[in-house]
């Protein structure tokens, strides 16, 4: 379940409605995964310990991010070497280093880099597990 007081969070957006996460669903071609959905159902993105976005807003744009997940997602399934890809899943995040966080329909969560072409490296964690621990990786280093 995701709770963003589990989170380092620096700023939100106002949560989605419904009807935005059905329209977003339709554009998409296939709905969002649970624990996708129930985090914009909290917060139409949010930025974290870096001031990265760990979540991109969904398709409003907010003061502290004018990338979407709906509008990144559609121009990275017009590359030819990732369409592949992103045919079948979105790009919600990121955590400030040059790659980007995916999910699979689904729900398999994945970082990706352009240089990979349609080849992700897949996570094996759910997303309140990837926030918490890239959280605790600028913690670690800001202790440094």
């Amino acid at each position: 379940m995701f709770l963003m007081s589990d989170l380092e969070v620096l700023e939100s957006g106002r949560p989605c409605t419904e009807r935005e996460i059905l329209d977003a669903e339709c554009m998409l071609g296939f709905s969002l995964p649970t624990e996708l959905r129930n985090a914009y159902l909290n917060a139409n993105g949010f930025t974290g310990p870096s001031e990265a976005r760990f979540l991109y807003p969904l398709a409003r744009r907010e003061a502290f991010s004018f990338v979407t997940m709906l509008r990144l997602t559609q121009v990275l399934r017009r590359l030819p070497t990732a369409a592949s890809l992103w045919n079948a899943a979105v790009a919600f995040g990121d955590y400030g280093i040059g790659s980007t966080w995916g999910m699979t329909s689904e729900g398999r969560v994945f970082e990706w880099w352009p240089e990979d072409g349609d080849e992700p490296f897949f996570l094996d964690v759910s997303l309140q597990q990837l926030w918490s621990e890239r959280s605790k990786l600028f913690d670690s280093l800001s202790a440094s």
